[in-house]
This record gives C-alpha cells, structure tokens and sequence, in this order.
C-alpha cells in the first residue's frame, strides 16, 4: 500500500503538465518490422514519459562521470515484440546513456524505442523512488534500474 505521500508524487508525475514531444510515428506492425531490422535488442514502448530528475550536484556528477544523465523512461503501453515478450504492465528504465531520435539507451544499454506521442518533465528524486515503489508493485512488472549508477550515487 502506497503512503498518502508517494500518491501525492505518482500523481504529480503521472498526471501532472508535461511538454509534448513526440517520438517514432508508427503503427505496432512497422515498429516490430523496425526492430527485428535492428542488430541491437530493442523494446518498443508507447504511451511514455522521459524523466528529468534533479538530483544534487554530488549525485549529478556521480552520474556523469559514468557518462550518464539524470533521465529515465517510464512508459505505460509496452508494445508487445514479434517473439511474444513484453513487459505486462508498466515499464521504468535506468539512467540515460544516449538519446537520439526516437531511441534511448540506458546505463546498462538497453534500447528503447519511443513509439507515438510522449511527454518530457521534471522530477524529484523522492518522486523518482515513489515511482519505482509503485513499478514493483505492479504484478508481472518487468523493471530495470540503474543499479550500478545508484550503488555509486549512495556510496558518495
């Protein structure tokens, strides 16, 4: 069960005003063309948000000097890939390595594909870990988290 606090950040996060950006203009059967073309795995998600978190300026700097930003991918709607796998619920990356176009890589490079209409805010930390709490809560929830970034971060 959620705290009345961490409700209070998923709903800012989830809900909140987002600038509109848009990602890959596709339907599901040209995206799954798409990555099955790719020679790197690739998870197409819809129904996104990219995260800018704001983190202090020790934990920033942790954070680039791996050569990552403090940005990750939530998406609502993965999309389900030619071999049948996806995540059933919702998806949370790590923090961004690269990303360009429609394509955003994490720390631990994994690709995601932006499909449709997204949106790009900011955010706390603490709504960060709200979020990631709410993520594995879900049932049959597949999570990848910058666990290497955030050993390091804490570790400083």
């Amino acid at each position: 069960m959620q705290s009345a606090f961490d409700q209070q950040l998923l709903s800012d996060v989830l809900y909140g005003e987002a600038a509109l950006i848009h990602g890959l203009a596709a339907d599901d059967e040209a995206v799954l063309g798409m990555v099955q073309q790719m020679k790197s795995a690739c998870r197409p998600v819809r129904q996104w948000l990219v995260l800018d978190v704001l983190l202090s300026s020790q934990e920033s700097d942790a954070l680039q000097q791996q050569g990552l930003h403090p940005s990750v991918v939530f998406a609502c709607k993965p999309v389900v890939t030619a071999d049948g796998s996806h995540a059933s619920q919702s998806v949370l990356s790590g923090y961004q390595r690269a990303f360009q176009g429609c394509i955003f890589q994490t720390a631990d490079d994994e690709l995601y594909m932006l499909v449709g209409r997204g949106g790009r805010k900011w955010i706390s930390a603490q709504a960060l870990d709200a979020l990631k709490r709410y993520v594995a809560s879900e049932p049959m929830v597949e999570v990848s988290r910058p666990r290497k970034a955030e050993a390091q971060i804490k570790a400083n």
